[in-house]
């Protein structure tokens, strides 16, 4: 589950499955090659389950995206530069707002 907070481990101490599946794997950035890959790693018999919160990115349109609870959202929109001899401008790329 997305969100579970931080839990102080100590040397010595072991970590139960739910513990490694909450603390370790729920919580991360967890990074796909394209939508498709990152749909087909949830929801089936053994794999994780989509909770509000998660994070994942997606190498090949290199945008950071989290779910909102009903579908995958863009964190930050890609930005692309453009420098022409003194000027340097920036434009947001619209490519995706929202994927689901």
């Amino acid at each position: 589950m997305a969100g579970a907070g931080t839990k102080l481990f100590v040397a010595g101490d072991v970590l139960t499955a739910a513990e490694v599946n909450t603390y370790l794997q729920d919580q991360v950035v967890a990074v796909y090659a394209d939508a498709t890959a990152r749909n087909n790693a949830y929801g089936g018999a053994g794999e994780p389950v989509l909770a509000e919160g998660m994070l994942c990115f997606l190498k090949d349109s290199d945008t950071l995206q989290y779910y909102s609870g009903s579908g995958w959202v863009n964190f930050i929109v890609p930005v692309t530069f453009n420098a022409k001899g003194d000027l340097l401008t920036a434009s947001a790329d619209e490519r995706q707002q929202s994927c689901r």
